[in-house]
């Protein structure tokens, strides 16, 4: 049993190329200033620490919020758990 879809895979992957060489390439009407993604950001060190950090910050809280409740409905009463999830949500 196949866990993924290979048309939509490779249909994704030709449309991500088709986007990388749209935005790094010479297209005709296309200048830096209008471009989608500005690929020299990809280049700069404090720009790809911000990106990664911002998503380990977001994976994070995502993680927490969705196994609280889990927990708690194996563990004890789910009352705990909205407790736990509002001291968490008001403090940040």
């Amino acid at each position: 049993m196949r866990y993924y879809d290979p048309p939509g895979l490779l249909t994704l992957g030709f449309l991500a190329i088709l986007f990388v060489i749209s935005q790094t390439l010479y297209v005709p009407g296309q200048t830096k200033q209008k471009r989608v993604f500005p690929v020299e950001m990809l280049f700069m060190k404090t720009t790809v620490l911000l990106v990664i950090l911002s998503a380990t910050a977001a994976a994070t809280a995502l993680i927490t919020l969705y196994y609280i409740p889990i927990y708690f409905q194996f563990t004890r009463v789910s009352l705990h758990s909205n407790h736990h999830l509002m001291k968490r949500v008001i403090r940040h």
